[in-house]
């Protein structure tokens, strides 16, 4: 082989292998592309709620916010903690219902139950403390 074919050659066995690496490249990024739009397709069809982020009910930040004592809410909550009750909005409610029945102060009310150590309240249980001042409260139900 002549000095000039082996130049020819060379040069078209550079030129080859420049052109492979562009069309590399190109490949490469046109999968790239395609690879990101299937990920936006993808992440689109997935439904919003699951995506949201769930806020948790803070039964603390709540009672406080509706003017209990800062000190009778975590004296109570401790009690509902050691009773394993749990602290959702249902039984917020519930009890704010409970308290609007007596009449009674707020803190009044938590006081009642941190001195009977009860997780909840019922209207009806000041009545029946009132009928029998005896029991304290302890003769009613333990487990309030």
């Amino acid at each position: 082989m002549t000095t000039d074919e082996k130049q020819f050659f060379d040069k078209a066995f550079i030129e080859l292998i420049t052109i492979s690496k562009w069309h590399f490249q190109q490949a490469k990024e046109l999968a790239l592309e395609m690879l990101e739009m299937r990920n936006e397709v993808v992440n689109e069809s997935k439904p919003k709620e699951f995506t949201e982020k769930v806020v948790k009910f803070d039964l603390r930040k709540t009672l406080l916010a509706n003017c209990f004592n800062e000190k009778l809410v975590d004296e109570w909550l401790l009690i509902r903690k050691n009773k394993k009750a749990t602290n959702t909005e249902t039984a917020f409610k519930s009890f704010m219902t409970e308290v609007y029945k007596t009449k009674l102060a707020y803190d009044e009310v938590l006081k009642i139950c941190i001195e009977n150590s009860w997780k909840g309240f019922k209207a009806e249980w000041l009545n029946n403390n009132n009928q029998n001042p005896q029991s304290n409260g302890r003769a009613i139900e333990k487990n309030r």
